[in-house]
């Protein structure tokens, strides 16, 4: 019950169309601003899973790495990339950065 509460809450602080909204904010850290959001990025553009799900905008939708994995499956352009590597999650955004370090 207390989960559902929770999802709930959550639910409510989410925009509208919230796979599109998510989808394009996505693309604005993994593409253009993860250094300036203090995200490490890799210069083959991944990034932690985990840091991307600390940003603040994150928290407040109540994002989970189940959500990401279904905006990343359900993007007809596929987009971005989700990867393991040593037990570890990490994303990118497949094309489009404007950031010198990728």
């Amino acid at each position: 019950m207390v989960e559902s509460m929770a999802s709930q809450m959550n639910q409510h602080r989410r925009p509208r169309n919230f796979k599109v909204s998510l989808s394009k904010y996505m693309s604005l850290i993994l593409r253009h601003e993860a250094a300036k959001k203090g995200i490490a990025i890799r210069a083959d553009g991944h990034v932690l899973v985990d840091d991307l799900l600390a940003d603040k905008q994150f928290v407040k939708w109540g994002c989970t790495l189940d959500t990401l994995k279904t905006v990343v499956d359900s993007n007809d352009k596929k987009r971005f990339e989700l990867n393991e590597e040593d037990g570890k999650m990490y994303i990118r955004a497949v094309q489009g950065h404007s950031m010198k370090v990728v």
